[in-house]
């Protein structure tokens, strides 16, 4: 495994449990490579299998929860979470994890309260401010996000996300000036991302900045964005505002 030979790490560990399965760290490792290939159903079973062997470890309740968390069974992965945290309630990551959970199912108190929590118990735990702020985004509350996200890049700079994520919320209170800055900081740390250059570019149409939009727009196009449709409209949208500009000034 520590060489990254994922799959005779496999086997072997499945030849160790064919001679003795009632052990359950070979069923937590076996769990660890198959969840480092992203076979997380499988990972998930054995780290049942671990649990049934010794119940009362938090660890094997976290990772399993956090194999759900990728399958996107979001209430296996709460549970999970929970039952880890009863077993050591001092643990930051386990209420983040869960915290992102709870955002599956669009629980965003429970959410913000687990990041709360998270946050007690590490104060410099980026992430932890970054989805929190998420949360408060999708509920409106874009200054108290602003906040987080804010904390976060000042914690771990250069975290794409959190940038991109500060410049929506300065988009959503008309403060086009930070936006832009936000979403330039996002693209250096992540220049071929599209969804940072089509919200630069919805940032520089909101400002007037047409030339500059179209720019953005045409380079998150480029990139094959998942909303191309959306971009396309813009800019064909700031194309015909150019047209009309050149046609008043009698250039055309």
């Amino acid at each position: 495994m520590r060489k990254g030979k994922l799959g005779g790490a496999i086997k072997e560990f499945s030849k160790a449990i064919r001679l003795d399965p009632e052990v359950s760290r070979i069923y937590i490792s076996r769990g660890k490579a198959y969840f480092e290939q992203e076979q997380y159903e499988i990972a998930a079973r054995d780290f049942g299998e671990a649990i049934r062997l010794d119940p009362g470890n938090p660890l094997i309740y976290g990772m399993r929860g956090d194999a759900y968390l990728r399958l996107k069974k979001y209430r296996e992965a709460i549970d999970d979470f929970g039952e880890a945290i009863r077993l050591d309630p001092d643990v930051s990551l386990t209420f983040l994890n869960r915290g992102k959970a709870y955002i599956g199912l669009e629980k965003y108190d429970e959410a913000i309260s687990d990041f709360d929590e998270a946050i007690r118990l590490d104060p410099d735990a980026s992430e932890a401010h970054d989805r929190r702020g998420e949360a408060h985004m999708t509920q409106g509350n874009y200054e108290t996000a602003l906040l987080d996200f804010a904390w976060a890049v000042g914690l771990s700079s250069g975290v794409s996300l959190t940038c991109l994520n500060r410049g929506k919320a300065h988009m959503t209170q008309e403060q086009y000036d930070e936006a832009v800055d936000d979403f330039t900081e996002a693209i250096k740390f992540s220049p071929t991302d599209p969804v940072t250059y089509a919200n630069r570019g919805w940032a520089y149409s909101r400002q007037g900045k047409t030339e500059l939009a179209i720019r953005d727009l045409e380079t998150a196009l480029s990139l094959n964005p998942d909303d191309g449709d959306r971009i396309r409209q813009e800019l064909q949208d700031l194309r015909n505002r150019c047209d009309g500009v050149n046609v008043g000034n009698g250039t055309r």
